[in-house]
């Protein structure tokens, strides 16, 4: 099957490169996108964005009728869903017989208003193992049905079935596909502003009422947060390395990665070990939380060791006023 994802930028300089750097691929997509590439699906991506006006129609258009998707997949946070909404049912007029899904927070977290538009299902959650069901379904020429973490409809009747636990074997998920950003992306080689990311884990256990982890933790079984293997994290510097030789910068992708101090210091024993591997150490940026009692002198020690070089921190208050 031919699965087209959209995904939409507030705002953009450019229609023909809309992002400055790998650091801005996101990591939903592309880890679907890898996942039905390993069972033998095709992807691809289109960049939209409200700051294109009315050219969006045009590079849509022009996308579907190159490639011919049979599924187009939609992601969206809440203040892109109006864009997102629009563009769907100008897709849904034009091209009825594409079978149109959404997933990302808003539709999370709102399924209730979202599956009233012009989408013939949504996903609540993780999509990995849904969007390949989907997808086999619809290739057996099958009406999909009893596919957990989808509402579905059908003649206007929806079907909303329960939702998976959260996924435990994050390891076994394959690398994301940084390939279908290639085209989209303005790249200079260790541009200081820019740098690969990679996904260390998923899920935050704490409960900032201003983030969205505190919500999605609840809507299904299982545990939430979970850590890749620091093996697994290290074959993926290793790939990323030799693609990108010039980049000497990395960010590492997590809510923060001190929380669990053990799997950090595991992950900073690797790395120290990979940098003396070769020639030009690399160094790495990471998100922090600053934690009652936090041994913070010997952390920083075993930051250094792994040529970790900055840090971003949440400054935090218990006051609404600050």
């Amino acid at each position: 099957m031919k699965i087209l994802f959209i995904y939409s930028l507030e705002f953009t300089l450019s229609v023909e490169k809309p992002l400055y750097g790998y650091e801005f691929l996101q990591f939903g997509i592309s880890h679907l996108s890898s996942y039905l590439k390993k069972h033998n699906h095709d992807t691809r991506l289109q960049i939209l964005s409200r700051s294109f006006s009315r050219k969006n129609y045009n590079i849509i258009s022009k996308k579907i009728e190159d490639f011919k998707p049979d599924i187009l997949g939609f992601y969206s946070v809440s203040t892109e869903y109006k864009f997102i909404s629009d563009i769907s049912n100008f897709i849904k007029i034009k091209y009825p017989n594409i079978f149109l899904i959404i997933g990302g927070p808003h539709a999370t977290l709102r399924p209730e208003e979202v599956i009233e538009d012009n989408f013939d299902a949504i996903c609540i959650g993780e999509g990995e193992r849904p969007m390949l069901k989907l997808a086999n379904m619809l290739e057996k020429g099958e009406s999909p049905s009893k596919i957990k973490n989808l509402w579905i409809k059908n003649n206007n009747v929806i079907e909303k079935n329960h939702l998976a636990s959260f996924y435990q074997e994050i390891d076994l998920l394959p690398f994301p596909d940084r390939e279908m950003w290639e085209e989209f992306v303005d790249y200079r080689p260790n541009f200081k502003e820019q740098n690969i990311t990679i996904l260390l884990g998923l899920g935050c256990p704490y409960n900032c009422t201003y983030c969205i982890n505190h919500v999605l933790r609840k809507i299904a079984d299982g545990n939430y947060v979970r850590y890749r293997s620091p093996q697994k994290i290290i074959e993926e510097i290793k790939l990323l390395h030799e693609k990108y030789p010039l980049e000497k910068r990395m960010f590492f992708e997590i809510e923060s990665f001190n929380i669990n101090s053990k799997w950090a210091a595991e992950v900073c024993q690797e790395i120290e070990k990979y940098n003396r591997s070769i020639d030009t150490p690399l160094s790495f940026r990471i998100n922090m939380r600053i934690m009652q009692n936090s041994n913070l002198d010997s952390l920083f020690k075993t930051f250094k060791r792994a040529n970790i070089t900055s840090l971003n921190i949440g400054i935090e208050s218990g006051s609404e006023r600050v």
